[in-house]
């Protein structure tokens, strides 16, 4: 069950680097790198964040092979 080893450290990683208020870029970056290498073809990730910042509703951002790239706020 080396797989499934491999499944729980790609999920608890994102949780692990939470606590540790790891930017969201640096995560949202070291999660897909770490799915690549186990094996997940992935092209492009966008994930978007509430906030609760009582103007800015959400942030998002882009994850892609080459670059990461930070969407403008939304209010």
């Amino acid at each position: 069950m080396a797989a499934d080893h491999g499944i729980h450290a790609i999920s608890a990683w994102p949780v692990e680097q939470g606590l540790l208020q790891t930017p969201i870029e640096t995560m949202l970056s070291g999660f897909c790198e770490q799915a690549e290498a186990a094996g997940l073809p992935i092209m492009r990730v966008n994930i978007v964040t509430r906030t609760l910042h009582p103007v800015i509703e959400s942030v998002g951002h882009i994850w892609t092979r080459d670059e990461s790239i930070s969407v403008e706020p939304n209010p």
